[in-house]
């Protein structure tokens, strides 16, 4: 996101073969924002409803002109949204550049939005930013051996009225005005205080109280959007009383103003690299803790985080369908892969959809409820493995005995009816059920309405039209919802494999150590006589692997990571998934 300073006006050549664009002071300049995936046909729409023009009887013409040509190049002319991508890419290069705008009505030949003769030196222009008698003023060039340099200052805030803030000015959220307003006290030089916020009202004024300095927004009834209601622009207040120079702009609104530096570059701007860039374009002083945070808001912004990526792409979109709890959601997702991908939708069929595919496996899959238990042990293993046959199984059994009482005394603690992590579960999902409508159709059937889909419960045969409360056998939302309006304790709907009685039983079993000492042992002959030869085959060459190879499944599950969990990275390439051992990448 970009927010790109558009001017309104005219290019004139004058006679030392010079161009230069001639503002029109009537229409000045807007603020407008720029998406990734904004079209030149967006921006025209933009453009038209800002400045109050019907594209039909006015053609729009988009032009800037590159600060490293000559002063004789002519302005870059936008036609397509091929030229309007050059210029978003060179503007992340040149923060300075300005996109110009001209109005011509159609069938008119003259541009007659500025009138200005040919050997005339114009006032307000965009100059080049090599001369050093140039100076920016914000968004607001200032020629300084111009006679109107005091004329063109005092339009600083009338610009600010007319194009960023003014009565009427509809935003799209509460956030985006506030983020709008703390942009503007810092290219301004001037604080606020709020005298009232709620959801649906801010209300905010100059800190100096004989300051008449204010604005009120309302939001809009039946929307997110903010409407400034009453807008007094007119600062009264003396510059001398001023205790700091500006407010501190929020984490939010700097990473907003800095994202487009994180875009196509490996690393981007550093902390303090964001309080020098604060320092000189803006005079905002920032802490390296605010800067800090500015920049990962603007680095997750532009390459997402983990928890928001899962479930992009095809292998999410695989893993998505492995997981849906009905069938048509399942088709629907599969079908999408197979758009996608035609290879991999026929390897996934070929491989058998009852294998992979929770809705279509016969029996219940096992990450429901727990993990899977070999490859556990296994993990457990990683050292005795490498012990002889009776030292081996012995650290099984020490394993296994300290297993069974921490979790014996665990069960014990428990007195809720359902086990800890059921619990947890049940409670999630009466928080996001409280919305539901209930429709009672029988004393055990229900209609559930509130979501995108209406669902339908039985909570005599335990199952629910979303497929989870049957296949999970713990209640979903829904069923949660309705057992609650007849009064139904939660517990009674879930399995009895997940009740503290069940877990209790589990562990009530004991594992012991052999009580006799070795010496001791009675060796049967022919175990003791018996001769065991090495293998016939050799042993490759290379060290022994101790880790299994993993599956798809174990790549992106570590490299989604878990949440509490430290992400690891090599000391060499700074890259996560392996170390400096084992690093390969060219540097």
């Amino acid at each position: 996101m970009l927010q790109i300073y558009v001017t309104c006006g005219v290019w004139r050549s004058f006679a030392n073969k010079e161009w230069k664009f001639i503002v029109d002071e009537e229409k000045c300049a807007r603020l407008l924002t720029l998406q990734s995936t904004t079209t030149l046909e967006d921006l025209l729409m933009m453009v038209s409803e800002d400045y109050k023009i019907e594209p039909a009887t006015v053609d729009v013409e988009f032009t800037y002109l590159p600060t490293d040509l000559g002063v004789d190049s002519p302005p870059v002319l936008m036609t397509n949204d091929r030229q309007l991508k050059n210029f978003v890419d060179y503007y992340k290069r040149n923060s300075l550049i300005r996109l110009c705008v001209t109005f011509k009505v159609k069938g008119d030949n003259q541009r007659n939005i500025v009138d200005t003769e040919l050997d005339e030196e114009p006032s307000d222009s965009i100059e080049r930013d090599d001369d050093r008698n140039v100076r920016k003023k914000s968004a607001v060039l200032v020629v300084e051996d111009t006679p109107n340099v005091g004329r063109v200052c005092d339009k600083v805030e009338s610009i600010l009225a007319d194009s960023i803030v003014k009565n009427g000015k509809h935003f799209r959220s509460k956030e985006a005005l506030q983020a709008t307003l703390e942009i503007c006290v810092m290219k301004y030089n001037f604080d606020y205080r709020v005298t009232k916020s709620d959801p649906t009202f801010w209300c905010i004024r100059c800190v100096d109280k004989v300051c008449k300095w204010r604005l009120r927004a309302e939001c809009l009834k039946g929307s997110t959007y903010f409407k400034i209601n009453k807008y007094v622009a007119k600062h009264n207040c003396a510059p001398s009383k001023k205790s700091k120079v500006s407010r501190t702009p929020s984490a939010r609104t700097i990473g907003q103003l800095i994202m487009h530096r994180y875009e196509g570059v490996k690393e981007g701007p550093k902390p303090n690299d964001i309080i020098n860039i604060l320092r000189t374009e803006y005079g905002c002083e920032l802490s390296y803790s605010q800067a800090w945070e500015s920049r990962e808001y603007a680095v997750n912004e532009v390459r997402g985080i983990p928890e928001k990526s899962y479930g992009r792409g095809l292998v999410g979109m695989v893993a998505k369908a492995s997981k849906a709890y009905r069938v048509a959601e399942f088709e629907r997702l599969f079908k999408q892969i197979s758009n996608i991908s035609p290879a991999i939708g026929v390897y996934l069929q070929d491989a058998g959809v009852e294998k992979w595919a929770r809705c279509h496996f016969p029996g219940y899959r096992y990450d429901i409820r727990t993990t899977n238990p070999a490859e556990s042990i296994n993990s457990a293993l990683r050292s005795p493995r490498e012990y002889p046959i009776i030292p081996l199984l012995d650290s099984i059994r020490e394993m296994l005995t300290r297993w069974f009482y921490e979790r014996r005394a665990l069960s014990a603690k428990q007195t809720d009816p359902l086990t800890v992590e059921v619990e947890k579960k049940i409670d999630g999902r009466i928080e996001k059920g409280k919305t539901l409508k209930v429709y009672p159709v029988t004393e055990y059937i229900f209609q559930l309405k509130g979501e995108s889909s209406d669902y339908v419960v039985d909570l005599e045969s335990k199952t629910c039209s979303c497929g989870k409360f049957q296949l999970g056998k713990i209640p979903c939302r829904h069923a949660i919802k309705a057992a609650l309006v007849i009064g139904k304790e939660l517990h009674e709907f879930a399995d009895e494999v997940y009740t503290t009685t069940a877990w209790r039983s589990l562990f009530e079993e004991t594992i012991n150590p052999i009580a006799v000492p070795e010496d001791e042992w009675r060796v049967p002959e022919n175990v003791e006589n018996a001769k065991v030869l090495p293998p016939e085959s050799r042993r490759g060459p290379g060290r022994r692997r101790k880790r299994r190879y993993e599956t798809v499944e174990d790549k992106i599950r570590s490299s989604q990571g878990s949440q509490g969990s430290k992400r690891h990275r090599c000391s060499r390439c700074g890259q996560e998934g392996h170390n400096r051992s084992t690093c390969d990448t060219t540097i």
